[in-house]
């Protein structure tokens, strides 16, 4: 049986790292089974465009740039992986408690 997080919380915040851009970007999961692996991977590529569109700028050059979308990059993953840990956890849950229900 799939598990479903409630709605209410089907979407991620996403915030981009340098101060000066102060964005965040929705990232919704409420269509994914986060129990199997491809829910997590599926999960994973939306949170990874969130953050290529929230800190590279394409039309930037040079090595400070890239040095500065990189640090972005890496700052919203650093801020977003707990929030994903804690998702997978709760979808465990729900899928365990699924299984002792039947």
């Amino acid at each position: 049986m799939r598990a479903y997080i409630p709605l209410v919380a089907a979407v991620l915040l996403i915030p981009a790292a340098a101060p000066a851009q102060a964005q965040t970007e929705r990232v919704g999961y409420g269509d994914l089974n986060l129990a199997i692996q491809q829910g997590q991977l599926s999960l994973h590529r939306r949170i990874s465009g969130a953050i290529g569109r929230l800190c590279d700028d394409p039309g930037s050059k040079g090595l400070a740039s890239l040095m500065a979308q990189n640090a972005c990059r890496r700052e919203a993953w650093n801020q977003t992986l707990p929030k994903i840990e804690q998702l997978l956890a709760q979808s465990d849950r729900i899928q365990l408690a699924e299984r002792t229900s039947r």
